[in-house]
């Protein structure tokens, strides 16, 4: 949502997930030299990404265009790493579009924070942070996503989406994000914004992005779609900005047994943000359940992942522990 919201500004350009960090480069690989030809196979696939998606994009795309990123680099030198060459792209991208300003709204991007700024220190980047337990309901219903409007998304990434959801994975997940948030509220070049503060006075807290970005506030960044929902059908046709789609854990989709698994697990965390725990029983017979699926349903997910991953141990280990 946030993307779309910036998307609206008539200065913004919002990519798709591009999934640059972990899946195509690892962060020990940023700054090693490539050559013209690798160059251009890492922006000919950057533009399959961005241009037919991420979940539908194929080898037989990215040969499609191999022509533009020879093209964009005929009278220009070549990127000397895969950083440069990843710069290259989403400047090039946004100017065809029309725009001035890339927004790169991969959500794992929150774990190379440090690695964006290093390189562009002038970056901003701007944190989302929601409460875990509606985090968790919208990761439970992720996999029907291609049945509320998602229709190009290929059935094998619905079980991914449904394999992938634990409740204890998603608050560990959660909890490595807000160690990291934590670690950047003083820093100058990020503001963290609070979905719940978002949707409740979408105008002031837009402004401030926009005050943050060094942009003008423009009324119709307001008008965003509501789509991209886990727990509702797309619609083109309605816009602005929904409040009622706070709290909806409390009313429907989790059980007790999810609800107690994220707060034992992300209790400091969850106080840090000011996201209030419920009283629920102390057990009950799901909590043997989720206990007993764990390790099969990691043990297929890691599977179905590996190839997203440049570096397992890196990956990880920045899931588990967050970064400074």
């Amino acid at each position: 949502m946030m993307g779309r919201v910036l998307n609206l500004h008539s200065k913004v350009f919002t990519f798709k997930e591009i999934h640059f960090f972990e899946q195509l480069c690892a962060s020990s690989n940023l700054d090693n030299e490539i050559n013209r030809e690798a160059s251009v196979n890492l922006i000919a696939r950057l533009l399959a990404i961005q241009r037919v998606g991420y979940l539908q994009y194929s080898d037989k795309n990215i040969q499609d265009y191999i022509g533009i990123a020879n093209e964009w680099y005929s009278k220009e030198p070549n990127p000397a790493s895969p950083f440069t060459a990843y710069d290259r792209f989403l400047e090039k991208e946004t100017e065809i579009n029309g725009r001035q300003i890339s927004c790169e709204q991969t959500p794992r991007n929150i774990f190379y924070i440090k690695e964006i700024l290093d390189h562009n220190p002038n970056d901003k980047v701007i944190i989302m942070v929601r409460d875990i337990r509606d985090v968790l309901l919208s990761q439970k219903n992720k996999w029907k996503r291609k049945f509320l409007g998602a229709k190009s998304i290929p059935l094998k990434e619905s079980f991914r989406a449904w394999i992938n959801y634990h409740p204890f994975t998603i608050a560990k997940l959660w909890q490595a994000c807000a160690l990291t948030t934590v670690n950047y509220k003083n820093n100058p070049g990020v503001k963290i914004v609070k979905f719940e503060d978002l949707v409740s006075n979408p105008s002031e807290v837009i402004s401030e992005i926009c005050a943050f970005l060094g942009l003008e506030f423009e009324p119709q960044m307001l008008e965003v779609p509501k789509m991209g929902s886990s727990n509702r059908q797309d619609s083109n046709q309605k816009q602005g900005i929904d409040s009622t789609v706070l709290g909806k854990w409390k009313t429907s989709g989790l059980n007790s047994s999810e609800i107690r698994i994220v707060q034992k697990t992300a209790p400091k965390e969850m106080k840090i943000f000011g996201y209030q725990e419920v009283t629920l029983p102390s057990w009950s017979i799901l909590d043997l359940y989720y206990f007993i699926i764990f390790p099969i349903k990691m043990g297929i997910a890691l599977l179905m992942n590996l190839n997203r991953m440049r570096n397992i141990f890196e990956t990880i280990k920045r899931r588990v522990s967050g970064t400074k």
